[in-house]
């Protein structure tokens, strides 16, 4: 199991170039957490800290989890889109 510092969270976030409300976005929590977990007031999941590797190791991870954001924020929203056209 992967054990994170805050430290080490907030550098990959800043490496990868993003905000932390865009990270928010992709690991589907809110811009205070990411903050929260940054600060070390709040520990860090596993699931964060391994969500985090992936975007920052495997090309292309970051496209996935973004369009996946998308499509559950449309789902959400009531705008099924393409995920009910491709169930059809």
């Amino acid at each position: 199991m992967v054990s994170m510092i805050p430290a080490q969270f907030r550098e990959i976030r800043r490496k990868l170039g993003m905000s932390q409300s865009q990270l928010g976005g992709l690991l589907g929590i809110d811009t205070r957490t990411v903050r929260r977990y940054e600060r070390g007031e709040t520990g860090i999941p596993a699931v964060a800290q391994n969500l985090l590797l992936v975007i920052w190791q495997i090309p292309g991870a970051r496209n996935m989890l973004a369009l996946k954001s998308s499509i559950d924020a449309a789902i959400r929203a009531g705008r099924p889109g393409r995920a009910a056209s491709s169930s059809r």
